[in-house]
């Protein structure tokens, strides 16, 4: 239900915003923690994108953890880590795979 109240939430901003939207990109990926500076969490994409989210929920704060995401570009900003800065429209985590990926 929270998922879905979610989208409806993200369709109507569309809709206000002219249907200007940022871009959204769906990935599966790998959550990683990167020590540059402070540190930081980022997605690393199956094809080897790296997406910095903000916020990452701290349920998802696990490197190594398998996930599926769905991600609000953020085109405006600028990256002081590296990867594209984004939002997160929608997160879960994926089933490890066989051999304990």
């Amino acid at each position: 239900m929270a998922r879905l109240l979610l989208i409806l939430a993200f369709a109507v901003s569309v809709v206000a915003c002219g249907g200007s939207a940022e871009p959204v990109v769906d990935t599966q990926g790998t959550v990683q923690y990167g020590n540059l500076e402070t540190g930081w969490w980022y997605i690393e994409a199956d094809s080897g994108v790296l997406y910095t989210p903000f916020p990452l929920p701290d349920e998802f704060k696990v490197a190594g953890l398998r996930v599926q995401a769905s991600l609000l570009l953020l085109t405006d900003t600028v990256s002081y880590f590296p990867g594209t800065y984004v939002r997160i429209v929608s997160i879960e985590k994926l089933a490890a795979t066989a051999g304990g990926g």
